[in-house]
């Protein structure tokens, strides 16, 4: 059995990872996630393969460290499942009640309705919209400022007519919400 120079790590299983993945977090912290089954060994040897991309990653975090945390993004990536459970519905009708409000009051501009709308509790994204027309929105909208929430449903509905973050998205988003450099700056900090 060979003996790997792997570089420590956090390893975390998934019944649901088909394939190893490896994280390097500004800390310098290490983290994969590997299938359930999968031996050490193999898991020693992938990181040990990944040795010189991670040695990388971690030089480009100390030259560059990354700027404070806001307080919206903790929020988005502290997992809660008792509280998902509790407030999705409460962020479903919240949210559907939002998004008919701007597609009324901007039915000119906002020209494509959503196929579905889907709250989850998204990891690193306060919404998404697919190629398809379906809206996923975070449930933890529901705890953000009424103004940031509304920056981020309209952002997902002009997706439906861009799906990109082009000029045209940005001046579509600003004919709806001129304020929205702003509030994305509010959210993101």
């Amino acid at each position: 059995m060979e003996i790997f120079n792997a570089l420590p790590y956090i390893l975390r299983r998934s019944c649901r990872a088909r394939h190893l993945s490896v994280s390097v977090y500004p800390t310098g912290e290490v983290r994969v996630i590997a299938p359930k089954l999968m031996p050490v060994f193999v898991i020693d040897r992938f990181v040990a393969d990944k040795k010189d991309w991670i040695t990388n990653v971690r030089d480009k975090f100390a030259r560059n460290p990354p700027r404070q945390v806001g307080q919206y993004t903790q929020m988005l990536h502290q997992r809660d499942r008792r509280q998902y459970i509790a407030r999705k519905e409460e962020a479903r009708q919240m949210l559907v009640t939002r998004v008919n409000y701007f597609l009324l009051e901007f039915g000119p501009i906002l020209t494509h309705r959503p196929l579905a709308i889907s709250i989850r509790d998204q990891h690193g994204r306060w919404g998404s919209c697919s190629g398809k027309g379906n809206i996923t929105f975070n449930y933890k909208l529901v705890l953000l400022p009424p103004e940031l929430r509304d920056y981020v449903v309209v952002h997902e509905l002009c997706h439906l007519v861009e799906l990109n973050h082009s000029r045209a998205f940005w001046e579509l988003v600003g004919k709806i919400l001129p304020e929205w450099k702003e509030l994305r700056r509010a959210l993101k900090n």
